[in-house]
Order: structure tokens, then C-alpha cells, then sequence
């Protein structure tokens, strides 16, 4: 039977992906139910909880996010969050891992071995750093008391930097914004203003 084993079969994920595909959340719950390995099997050697938060309903999405990043998941994505999150291609996904997992953004933990950081600080500049602009800007309007848009990784770098260094306008003026400063060196003395500056890159105030 599907749901005793760990093995998927290639009939039930078939099933499964079909009901994604389709949208019919009633089935792709209850296909979840039976066989709680399916998430965690490959399809194409991709990840089957990849495919659901890419493609899936905004309910089915919702549900995946719970299932692998909560503390009773048999996921081991609890610290990995970044990761979790720069492999998620879906806005929707980022924003129910805020509205549902916002106290657990707020907690420190060990960035790049350095020093200790927000998770939601680390994921701001792992965004900034691929230009993902509107991801970016879903982090600052979830978090615009807590999250510290100038916070530095192991380079020194800030999401401004990766913003200037992207030469993406509009997410420079989004992080400048929120309070970016231009004026921050990083461990090779690079600010983001004289990126911009090199780049001929000329921000509103």
C-alpha cells in the first residue's frame, strides 16, 4: 500500500502530480495523507515539495511550506532555511514562510560560520545577492521594524552592495529605501555608492 512504505510508486506520482497540475487541492491533500513520502520523493530527479511550491495553488503551497519546514517535519530543513528559500521560486511560498514562520525568522543563527544573524537578515542578502527584487521587497514590507537592511555577510557585503553590483535600479532604491546606506565599506573597502558610482548609476534620494 502507498502510505506504509517509504517508496513512491511511479503510478501515485503520477497521480499526485496530475492533481498539482489540475489544482484540485481536495485530492492533493489527501494524496498527502496517504503517503507522507511523496514530498520527499523525485520526479525527473527534482524534488517533488520543489515541483508543488513552483507550480502549486496558493493551498497547496501553504501546506508544503508547514509540512517541511515545521518542527515536527520529517524534513531536515529546520537549518537550513536559506537554502529552503533561494530554491523557492514561488513569491507565494516567501510569503507564507512569513506570515507562518515569522518568529522563527526573527532568531539568530551562525551566518557563514562568522557571527551570529538573523535568519531573515540572511535570507535578505542571499536575495539581494541574485537580484530578486520583488522577493526582496515582500521581506521588507514583512518585516520593516525587524529586519536590518544593513547587515553584512562574511565579505562585508551588504544587500546594497549585491543591489549596486546587480545594477538593478529599482532594487537599490527599494533597499535605500528601507534605510540602506550607501557608505558602507566592505572588507575590501567597497561601498555601495562608488559601485553605483562606477556602474553610472544614478538613484533617487
Amino acid at each position: 500500500m502507498a502510505g506504509k512504505g517509504r517508496s513512491v510508486s511511479k503510478v501515485f506520482k503520477r497521480k499526485f502530480i496530475n492533481a498539482v497540475r489540475e489544482g484540485n487541492f481536495e485530492e492533493f491533500s489527501s494524496l498527502c495523507k496517504e503517503n507522507k513520502n511523496v514530498l520527499r520523493s523525485l520526479v525527473n530527479g527534482f524534488p517533488m515539495w520543489l515541483f508543488v511550491l513552483s507550480k502549486g495553488s496558493r493551498e497547496m503551497v501553504r501546506l508544503t511550506v508547514k509540512e517541511i519546514l515545521s518542527e515536527f517535519s520529517p524534513f531536515k530543513f529546520r537549518g537550513r532555511w536559506v537554502e529552503v528559500v533561494m530554491a523557492v521560486k514561488s513569491k507565494e511560498a516567501l510569503r507564507v514562510m512569513c506570515k507562518e514562520f515569522g518568529e522563527l525568522l526573527l532568531k539568530e543563527r551562525e551566518f557563514f560560520g562568522r557571527k551570529s544573524e538573523k535568519l531573515i537578515n540572511q535570507i535578505l542578502i542571499e536575495l539581494a545577492k541574485e537580484g530578486r527584487r520583488e522577493e526582496v521587497e515582500i521581506l521588507l514590507k514583512e518585516f520593516p521594524g525587524e529586519i536590518n537592511v544593513n547587515a553584512q555577510d562574511e565579505a562585508g557585503n551588504t544587500p546594497l552592495h549585491y543591489g549596486a553590483y546587480k545594477g538593478d535600479r529599482k532594487l537599490v532604491e527599494a533597499l535605500i529605501k528601507a534605510g540602506g546606506r550607501v557608505d558602507i565599506p566592505n572588507s575590501v573597502g567597497l561601498t555601495p555608492e562608488g559601485i553605483l558610482r562606477f556602474k553610472e548609476i544614478e538613484v533617487g534620494a
